[in-house]
């Protein structure tokens, strides 16, 4: 978890809510900025370079001022921001729409957003994990021509990516059938950035080509 020493989190709080509600970099003289501290100009500057060292905050050249970078934004929300508790109705709501569409993905993701915008009155987005931080689970071979296989991986998320693949001879249904139960037995892969065994990407054609059984 990251360190910040007041002075830090304070400027860090006054670039993302000026910054969130200006959509413009925010400098070591702003008011906002200013008013918080009470400290000159000289000692703001330091302190947002020490977090733009941190990753916290970043500047589009060399003479603006600062916004909040991805990191910055999750270490405002997860230390910084004030929350207040959801209420027992508000809990309830959520957890009953997410419930009607838990067993598909696609749907929950849409729901979550569209629940998400009612609670907190502001646009909303959800968006799924990308295939390179998820884990292989299985591939399945369904053919639907005489030398044409659609294979279709499926994800530790829940997630499934299908890709047509031309085969070079004619391949039984069964003997389809065969090897994707061969291949639900072998050891479960790692997510692709860490394993280049399973393919650089989590994508049908690499899989099948690269992914092997454990000797």
């Amino acid at each position: 978890m990251v360190e910040l020493d007041e002075r830090k989190r304070a400027i860090l709080c006054a670039v993302v809510e000026e910054y969130t509600r200006s959509a413009e970099p925010v400098g070591s003289e702003h008011p906002l900025v200013r008013d918080r501290l009470r400290v000159s100009p000289a000692t703001i500057r330091s302190a947002m370079a020490g977090l733009e060292e941190m990753g916290l905050l970043t500047h589009p050249h060399t003479s603006a001022g600062r916004m909040p970078t991805d990191r910055g934004y999750r270490t405002y929300v997860d230390m910084l921001l004030d929350g207040e508790p959801l209420s027992s109705p508000d809990r309830q709501t959520i957890r009953r729409k997410i419930d009607d569409v838990a067993a598909e993905p696609t749907g929950a993701a849409g729901q979550a957003a569209r629940v998400l915008a009612s609670v907190t009155q502001y646009p909303s987005v959800v968006a799924s994990p990308g295939l390179q931080n998820q884990i292989f689970r299985s591939l399945h071979l369904v053919p639907f021509g005489a030398r044409k296989v659609l294979a279709v991986i499926a994800t530790n998320s829940g997630t499934l990516r299908g890709q047509a693949l031309d085969l070079p001879d004619d391949v039984e249904p069964e003997d389809l059938e065969r090897l994707s139960g061969e291949i639900a037995r072998w050891p479960r892969c790692w997510p692709a950035r860490r394993d280049r065994g399973c393919g650089s990407q989590l994508e049908p054609r690499t899989v099948a080509r690269n992914c092997r059984p454990a000797a």
